[in-house]
């Protein structure tokens, strides 16, 4: 899945579906710990080492994690940043990304 920020004629928070999704491939962006094959990933367009998360795309990261959570029946401790998997050796997704406010977010509407 893919969150954007408001550039190339996107709407700022617009969620769109992959077409790894569409045919249930294997990802191809976090290649370590097996998420490629066992996880659901979801891409924010921006840098969120330089600057802050749009409320729009925090709001719409929070609802499309929610109903995959709810749907698939993902736990709050399976959702995980790409600097939390195992082999990984990235910033992603950013210092101001706000993540203790996103899992709280999350768990209050559990």
């Amino acid at each position: 899945f893919l969150i954007d920020n408001g550039t190339l004629g996107k709407a700022e928070g617009q969620i769109e579906v992959g077409p790894r999704w569409v045919k249930q491939a294997d990802g191809a962006h976090c290649n370590a710990h097996g998420m490629n094959e066992h996880g659901i990933g979801i891409c924010m367009i921006g840098n969120f080492s330089e600057t802050h998360v749009s409320p729009n795309q925090l709001n719409s990261l929070i609802f499309l994690t929610q109903a995959l959570m709810n749907h698939y029946r993902i736990p709050l401790d399976h959702v995980v940043r790409h600097r939390d998997v195992p082999g990984k050796n990235t910033q992603c997704p950013g210092n101001y990304f706000p993540w203790l406010e996103f899992k709280q977010r999350l768990k209050a509407v559990r």
